[in-house]
């Protein structure tokens, strides 16, 4: 018939096993297992593992069947509120799923808040409360964040957001809609060194390497003979510029 095989210490003794001896597993009396692996000092934890050597050390768990893309290797996490699961699927996807409606996760570095992500999908970096979709915090501003934004960047002093691109490419910032993915452009050209503005889908005015302000014009004309700061190109409209 069925066997079983029982190991039992008495009282408040625990379970040690050992080999080449050396004791490796140790089961306490109130439950908790500690495995010693290489060392003679007991690991941290209600189940610890300790094993020190030069290269990694690995606690691997694998799920080698390859039948469907939705197999998985993982680690539950759970407590009164619920739990989150660190699954790793078949198709090479890695999921964080926490059940709670209210759960958040929080990255700390030592005592500093680093990354932190809401119940409603907010993420904030250095930044516990997040103002928007992403929130960016170098410093305090004390400021508030429009309604509709989605992005914020802030600093207590001095704020910058870099585009950087190569030196024969251009950087820029796209406004699009459903019509058209750059149905407003601002756009600076690392080439020519001008910077142009795109205003329903076309070319509306630039401003060129030497300051000019070309208004429906792409490069500079002089038809009086100066090269003015200024040069409006009215096409079918009248050449005129209205002040006041």
């Amino acid at each position: 018939g069925a066997s079983e095989l029982i190991l039992q210490a008495n009282g408040a003794h625990p379970v040690r096993l050992y080999t080449n001896g050396d004791e490796r597993v140790r089961i306490k009396s109130d439950g908790g297992v500690a495995f010693y692996g290489n060392q003679t000092g007991a690991p941290n934890g209600v189940f610890g593992y300790r094993y020190d050597k030069s290269n990694d050390t690995d606690l691997s768990i694998e799920n080698l069947d390859n039948s469907s893309v939705n197999n998985n290797a993982g680690i539950r996490l759970a407590s009164n509120h619920g739990n989150i699961k660190l699954r790793y699927f078949n198709n090479g996807g890695f999921y964080v799923q926490n059940s709670s409606t209210s759960g958040y996760l929080h990255y700390y570095e030592g005592g500093t808040s680093r990354l932190y992500i809401d119940s409603s999908g907010k993420i904030g970096i250095n930044e516990t409360a997040p103002l928007a979709r992403l929130h960016v915090k170098n410093g305090e501003s004390s400021a508030s964040a429009y309604a509709h934004t989605a992005l914020v960047v802030e600093d207590s002093d001095h704020t910058f957001i870099d585009i950087m691109s190569g030196t024969t490419g251009s950087g820029g910032i796209n406004f699009g809609d459903s019509n058209a993915i750059q149905r407003g452009v601002i756009e600076y050209d690392h080439n020519s060194d001008f910077m142009r503005f795109i205003i329903a889908s076309g070319e509306r005015f630039r401003i060129d390497s030497d300051g000019r302000l070309l208004v429906n014009n792409i490069s500079s004309t002089s038809p009086d003979g100066f090269n003015s700061l200024i040069q409006v190109n009215a096409g079918n409209h009248e050449g005129s510029i209205t002040i006041g």
